[in-house]
């Protein structure tokens, strides 16, 4: 249930998605404002089924026009099935279309599809490389994700050195999963080891 008034709530998101169309200048809100109008504000109206075609037609053309953002919420639809029908492959071809261009949640995304094996064959080896490229621009779930393919030594030599470093990074953004399994690999760590791997992740900085 929404704590404010949905009337109100949608009123205002049509005025803000009419403003955009009329001017598209800032094309990352403009994608974010299109998947929030698809996935909570079309599915309340009378004319849904219209709404949704125009809207995914938008999304579609700036994401052909080669918005990173737009690629990334059009992957995002179509992996959750948000106003179009539930596709994998579609989803892992827009992601990559982003990731291309650096969008860090679709290259996190990306990986986790590689790994997991949807919509494409599972693959560690680009799981690693798209988790590593979404890591090391800051983005806490691919950290976590990367420290786990490190210890496990999935799609790279195992290393419970690395593991820890990108664990010990993504829970001080308060990622607790890696909170927990750094403190899980650390007690398969010598004390040695626990300080290298602490002082990596103190010199760490992502790339800009």
């Amino acid at each position: 249930m929404f704590a404010v008034d949905d009337t109100q709530m949608l009123g205002n998101a049509k005025e803000t998605f009419l403003h955009l169309v009329n001017r598209r200048r800032n094309m990352k809100r403009f994608a974010a404002v299109l998947f929030f109008i698809v996935s909570f504000v079309i599915p309340f109206q009378s004319s849904y089924a219209a709404d949704q075609s125009v809207v995914l037609e938008m999304i579609v053309e700036s994401a052909d026009q080669g918005s990173a953002a737009a690629q990334f919420y059009l992957g995002e639809m179509f992996y959750y099935g948000k106003g179009t029908t539930q596709d994998y492959e579609e989803a892992i071809q827009w992601y990559t279309k982003a990731a291309e261009q650096g969008h860090a949640a679709a290259q996190s995304n990306l990986g986790v599809m590689y790994y997991i094996g949807e919509g494409v064959a599972q693959n560690f080896k680009e799981a690693v490389k798209w988790s590593r490229k979404a890591a090391e621009q800051g983005n806490h779930v691919a950290q976590s994700n990367l420290g786990i393919m490190y210890a496990k030594g999935q799609g790279i030599a195992q290393d419970y050195i690395k593991a820890h470093m990108w664990f010990n990074i993504a829970a001080a953004a308060g990622n607790e999963n890696a909170r927990r399994n750094r403190d899980t690999v650390a007690r398969k760590m010598t004390a040695f080891q626990i300080g290298e791997a602490q002082k990596l992740a103190s010199e760490w900085k992502p790339k800009e």
